[in-house]
């Protein structure tokens, strides 16, 4: 694929377009795929450029590839964040692609941009878990509304594709409940915040309540990303409003300081008749436990099924590449789906 560049995000000042070997046309020869990226996110477009031929063998065409990256500070600054957006847009209308790949750094944005994408009937992957955490459910319903598919694996934080496996490969099995370490670093929080907690000192409730409140900013991102795993794994509709974190008690905080290399910041899924509930709480986990295998900086699941019985899936140390993988996976079955032939009946 080539490299070469235009300078049609000049524009708005803030992106640059990259046009595939070949541009982005009516005739779906091939299968248009356009990034939407920040330069934190460019790995993400690298990965799918070295793995086109993977691409092709599985979807029957070759790609057809466009790049609009943000430069920059470009979300830093309300107005250019508009600008790229109404850029994004534009570019989206212009080349009409088969999937559309939000990998931005802004939830604003990519809030926005997949509302309108889909509303344009393209399928949609994104690594947004915040816009996921927010929006799934109505994305989700966009999508079938528009006829079109709507993909986030790369949104769970977790090193392999819980779409295919728990989405797909276990359809037909019953998911009882569920245990997952989603974010390292709301866990490496904890145990940070636990080093200075002094357990001899006469304010320690004072102590503890200010300890959870610092570890709660990281569990903003488990709790979106724990809503994207249940539209994923039980195809409940269920934002991050509906995950409850579980301030710990004293005697729990105190536990957990005499083993902190124990501590984990886990998010559990049970189902309760009718009801799918989801708590995010500090846990000490046995050096026995399966999910502890997650060692230095992974995340992992425990699943427990009626058919399959307990299904522990680890990610030890996730790669740069893991989300790139992840993107590509959802990039393939987005295509593969659009590519599908048309029955029709004479």
């Amino acid at each position: 694929m080539s490299s070469a560049a235009t300078e049609d995000g000049a524009r708005a000042g803030r992106a640059t377009l990259m046009k595939g070997s070949s541009p982005l046309d009516g005739e779906r020869r091939h299968a248009g795929v356009l990034f939407l990226t920040s330069p934190a996110k460019s790995n993400v477009v690298k990965y799918f450029q070295e793995r086109e031929g993977v691409f092709q063998r599985i979807v029957g065409r070759a790609p057809e590839v466009a790049v609009l990256q943000s430069v920059g500070s470009t979300f830093e600054v309300r107005s250019n964040t508009s600008r790229f957006i109404a850029e994004a847009k534009g570019t989206v209308r212009r080349l009409s692609p088969d999937v559309v790949v939000d990998a931005l750094d802004s939830a604003v944005a990519s809030s926005q941009l997949i509302e309108f994408a889909l509303e344009q009937g393209c399928a949609v992957v994104t690594t947004s878990s915040q816009a996921v955490g927010c929006f799934g459910p109505v994305y989700r319903e966009m999508a079938y509304r528009a006829g079109t598919t709507f993909h986030y694996d790369a949104c769970t934080g977790i090193g392999f594709p819980v779409g295919k496996v728990l989405g797909e490969s276990l359809a037909g099995d019953e998911i009882g409940s569920l245990q997952g370490i989603l974010c390292w670093r709301a866990t490496q929080q904890l145990r940070d915040s636990l080093a200075s907690l002094d357990l001899r000192a006469p304010s320690l409730h004072r102590q503890a309540t200010a300890l959870w409140t610092g570890v709660v900013e990281t569990v903003d991102e488990v709790r979106a990303r724990a809503a994207a795993v249940a539209g994923i794994a039980f195809s409940r509709p269920m934002t991050s409003r509906d995950v409850l974190v579980e301030e710990p008690a004293i005697r729990k905080l105190q536990a957990l300081k005499r083993h902190p290399r124990r501590a984990w910041i886990v998010t559990t899924f049970e189902q309760r008749g009718a009801a799918l509930q989801i708590r995010v709480s500090p846990e000490a986990l046995e050096p026995t436990h399966p999910l502890s295998w997650a060692g230095g900086q992974g995340t992992g699941l425990l699943v427990q099924t009626r058919a399959a019985g307990t299904l522990t899936f680890v990610s030890s140390q996730p790669s740069k590449y893991a989300e790139a993988g992840l993107v590509f996976n959802d990039v393939v079955a987005a295509a593969s789906r659009r590519s599908a032939p048309v029955r029709t009946t004479e």
